[in-house]
């Protein structure tokens, strides 16, 4: 049976191995929250939301995109809106990494994107984000005694 942890470290690895989704960020990827505070970098991190037991055990694990929101000065005071481009770019390289549309398989995983969020305000933080929830099937094999 396969735990919390072992999701997070599979799609780290995914998201790790493709050169892709590194060139599109500035900052780095990380696991369980650990990205850390006040950075103003492109940053990925991923969690595990939920994950049930079986022989085919489903999960849902959350990969979010951070960036800080970028100052445009107005005629009165700045204004700070989300950095689409970086967020956009991070999106379609994680989305590519897994797939697309299509999904993949990694040994005894199927992955694929089930939905992607529009960008969102982080809080009273100057910086937004896009949440792409992520569902993984991990199929446990049956053994004899």
């Amino acid at each position: 049976m396969k735990i919390a942890k072992d999701a997070v470290d599979l799609l780290y690895d995914i998201l790790v191995a493709d050169t892709n989704v590194a060139s599109t960020i500035s900052g780095d990827l990380y696991k369980f929250n650990t990205r850390p505070i006040g950075s103003t970098k492109t940053d990925i991190v991923i969690n595990l939301l939920t994950a049930s037991d079986g022989i085919i055990q489903p999960g849902i694990a959350n990969i979010n995109i951070f960036a800080a929101n970028k100052a445009i000065p107005g005629s009165i005071a700045v204004q700070y809106v989300p950095d689409v481009d970086s967020i956009s770019a991070g999106v379609k390289s994680v989305i590519g990494a897994l797939g697309e549309d299509k999904g993949i398989a990694k040994d005894s995983v199927k992955i694929y994107v089930s939905k992607v969020s529009n960008i969102l305000p982080n809080g009273d933080i100057n910086e937004s984000y896009v949440n792409i929830k992520t569902t993984l099937e991990f199929h446990n094999q049956i053994y004899k005694n």
